[in-house]
């Protein structure tokens, strides 16, 4: 196994999210160093923290058409747009990111979960009043229905989004 790090050309010691993309490339998000992608031989380093004033990567997925999102504790970054509470997330740190049975980017954040409409480029909002758990939304996983499953910090429990409704277990 080879091991890569800092002396390798990894702008930090702490990989958050990994991800491969369909060309097989590895998009590593750091811990306070932005994100890099690493081809199999070299890594070239992408400055997220001009973008979106974050150095940190939480999250990295690859929606239906290709592009990439980046989750962070300052919203989310879609190739080179960056979306934050004036797109519709109601927290701007981000826990998770997964497609929905439709190919929707879904977001947990603190006491919600959006989803993105392409249509209008915003994101959609639940929460609460929508029958969502009041939590701190941490982990999407999307369920073999086609729905999600919501896990979260601290409520014990995990919560089945099918459609706009939620079920607690």
């Amino acid at each position: 196994w080879p091991a890569y790090g800092v002396a390798d050309g990894l702008p930090a010691a702490t990989v958050r999210a990994i991800f491969q993309d369909r060309q097989g490339e590895l998009w590593l998000g750091m811990e306070g160093g932005g994100l890099d992608r690493f081809d199999g031989a070299r890594f070239a380093s992408y400055d997220t923290e001009a973008m979106l004033r974050s150095s940190t990567i939480r999250r990295i997925l690859e929606d239906r058409e290709g592009n990439l999102w980046f989750a962070t504790e300052k919203g989310a970054i879609r190739r080179d747009r960056c979306y934050d509470h004036a797109d519709g997330l109601i927290s701007d740190a981000l826990g998770d990111l997964a497609l929905d049975g439709n190919g929707r980017v879904c977001v947990g954040s603190s006491g919600s979960v959006v989803r993105f409409e392409a249509d209008g480029g915003q994101f959609v909002q639940f929460t609460v009043e929508d029958g969502l758990p009041s939590m701190v939304n941490q982990s999407l996983a999307r369920s073999a229905q086609g729905g999600l499953w919501i896990g979260s910090f601290f409520s014990q429990q995990i919560v089945a989004w099918e459609g706009d409704t939620f079920r607690p277990h």
